[in-house]
């Protein structure tokens, strides 16, 4: 199963490329009534009665005894890391059981594929550098909240296809879509998986070329019209109408978290690429994300920044992944901000300037 598709590699001698206070949790936490959510939740159960219920939860079928022994030795080894970070004095978010948990570390990584991006080919582009985004006032304030004022679809799940490039760029265009024009479409990723032949779909691409595609093709049908699949299918956009077309694509200026703020809080929800590679990011569970070993440089999922502000305190990024609601808090991350570009979070944000509505 592969969740993303590509390790970008950046140099950053070159740069590329309505405010309201909200609270504390700008979130909906995940359904309490789900019986196997609370017990999955409460680590200090028995392993195998966890392992139990989390292959009931997440559907998961092994083909063999001997398979299913082999996913539970490494579900233990995963749990054992889980619990010794959960443990340890200062931690700032937590860790727990996600659909990955029985995966090794090889093919968690396995679908991460490295890629160089063509700085030459970024200078095309516009470049955002402003400053002067709003701060938080209190130790518990999300300045900026896109998801609560409405730009923001509900969280989906790439599931099994390296297509997170997809999902960054149908967010940034719904995102940027309510912010000029006030309505909110949920738009295709599929259709951009099985239609841009300039891309590898599942196998990845990058969000600006998926982007371009779009702008130079007419626009995107809605989920609705054209459903998600999680694999390459037979192009079917003409079986459908385009909702929204965007373009002009303008970079916020790489590794600064200052000129991002002020886009996020400018322009909507903005695409970004970070480092996903590490187990702790595999495993979050909630809290505000710091990943130690974290690469600024060496990116390898896109998703999509939708707010900002504190957390307990902390200055932190409200981001949405799409690994369905099971992983993270209901699907989302607070991410670390201001913290030396924590992640390459700053390092690859864009979005579109104009779209349409048809």
């Amino acid at each position: 199963m592969r969740f993303c598709l590509f390790l970008v590699l950046l140099v950053f001698s070159i740069n590329v490329c309505a405010q309201s206070t909200q609270s504390k949790k700008p979130l909906q936490a995940n359904d309490k009534s789900d019986s196997q959510y609370l017990q999955l939740e409460n680590l200090n159960h028995e392993d195998e009665f966890l392992f139990e219920l989390f292959n009931s939860k997440f559907k998961k079928k092994y083909e063999t005894e001997s398979e299913s022994m082999f996913r539970l030795k490494i579900f233990k080894k995963n749990l054992e890391q889980i619990r010794e970070h959960n443990s340890l004095e200062g931690v700032t978010f937590k860790m727990g059981i996600t659909q990955f948990v029985d995966w090794t570390r090889e093919e968690y990584l396995a679908g991460l594929q490295q890629k160089k991006i063509n700085l030459d080919e970024r200078k095309k582009y516009k470049v955002f550098s402003e400053k002067g985004h709003l701060e938080s006032t209190s130790p518990d304030e999300m300045v900026v909240n896109w998801v609560t004022k409405g730009a923001v679809t509900a969280i989906k799940d790439q599931k099994d296809c390296g297509s997170c490039w997809t999902f960054s760029a149908t967010g940034v265009m719904e995102g940027r879509n309510f912010v000029l024009n006030r309505k909110l479409i949920s738009l295709s990723e599929s259709e951009i998986i099985d239609c841009d032949q300039n891309c590898a779909g599942c196998n990845g691409c990058l969000v600006e070329h998926g982007l371009e595609w779009v702008a130079s093709n007419g626009g995107l049908c809605s989920e609705q019209d054209y459903p998600y699949v999680p694999s390459d299918q037979v192009c079917s956009k003409s079986k459908c109408k385009s909702q929204v077309n965007c373009s002009e694509i303008v970079f916020v200026k790489s590794g600064d978290e200052d000129a991002l703020a002020t886009a996020v809080q400018k322009f909507g929800p903005i695409s970004i690429s970070i480092d996903a590679s590490t187990a702790s990011f595999e495993f979050y569970k909630g809290g505000v994300y710091y990943g130690q070993e974290c690469s600024p440089s060496l990116l390898d999922h896109d998703i999509l920044v939708v707010g900002y502000g504190t957390l307990d305190g902390q200055d932190v990024w409200l981001v949405k992944n799409q690994w369905g609601t099971s992983w993270g808090d209901n699907g989302y991350v607070y991410m670390s901000r201001n913290r030396d570009n924590n992640c390459g979070i700053a390092s690859s944000a864009l979005f579109p300037m104009r779209c349409t509505n048809y």
